[in-house]
């Protein structure tokens, strides 16, 4: 029992299928649905507790659910569901319709719907396929959140034009300005997960060419000129006002 339990949680929360499952309907307008409630559900194969659903015109009357032609239940006012366990049957494959009464008298038939209730084991295989590569995903995650920090604090060399190491150089893609890469940062096999030391941006940068890193060098040049000249001007708009100041009682 506790095993169904652990088996139906994992399934809900692991294999991410939709709540809502294939719709059958037929040119009569009965729409036949089929929701997990709990359980296990991957395409076909089904095992848990489920609800058949039924649509159709707004006078529609009453709807009886068939499982292999065998009566499950006729529910005789909207809405027109019904719930079922797979343990309660036999496994295999088998075959759900609907069938609704208008007011009028008339009746509508669904399509039919073929399905597989199988066993929480074979259910448990399935999910153990899908949970190891979400135990892998959780470990990167679980790596990243502490990594990033660590990666965000360490100190890194003072940037020297030119000089990038043995993982090479890289252009940030926000200003445009060559840094080294870290030989131990995160490799994201497209590129290295890297903070620029300009403009501090976070990216996956892969290794630069010597062409690119050459223009880059030259953008980091004329920064550098533009901030310098910057600067003097401002010290002399500054020893000017000093020296107005001067003259004024």
């Amino acid at each position: 029992m506790a095993k169904r339990w652990v088996l139906g949680l994992l399934a809900a929360i692991i294999l991410l299928v939709p709540t809502a499952m294939a719709e059958a309907q037929d040119a009569g307008g009965l729409t036949l649905g089929l929701r997990r409630d709990f359980g296990y559900g991957m395409g076909d194969d089904i095992q848990g507790r489920f609800t058949l659903s039924a649509s159709g015109p707004d006078n529609l009357e009453t709807v009886t659910f068939y499982l292999d032609q065998v009566v499950l239940s006729t529910v005789n006012e909207a809405p027109f569901r019904f719930s079922f366990s797979t343990g309660d049957f036999a496994l295999g494959v088998h075959v759900i319709t609907a069938e609704g009464v208008l007011t009028d008298g008339t009746r509508l038939r669904s399509d039919e719907r073929t399905i597989n209730f199988v066993s929480a084991e074979q259910g448990w295989q399935v999910v153990r396929r899908f949970l190891i590569p979400l135990l892998i995903l959780v470990a990167v995650m679980t790596v990243l959140g502490v990594g990033l920090p660590v990666l965000a604090g360490r100190k890194r060399a003072p940037f020297e034009l030119g000089v990038y190491g043995a993982a090479g150089g890289a252009i940030c893609p926000r200003c445009a300005m060559p840094y080294a890469r870290h030989f131990l940062a995160m490799n994201m096999v497209v590129g290295k997960l890297e903070r620029c030391p300009h403009c501090g941006k976070w990216a996956v940068v892969p290794a630069a060419s010597p062409g690119e890193l050459s223009a880059a060098e030259e953008r980091y040049k004329a920064d550098r000129e533009q901030g310098r000249m910057d600067s003097e001007s401002n010290g002399d708009d500054l020893r000017r006002l000093i020296d107005e100041s001067r003259f004024e009682s």
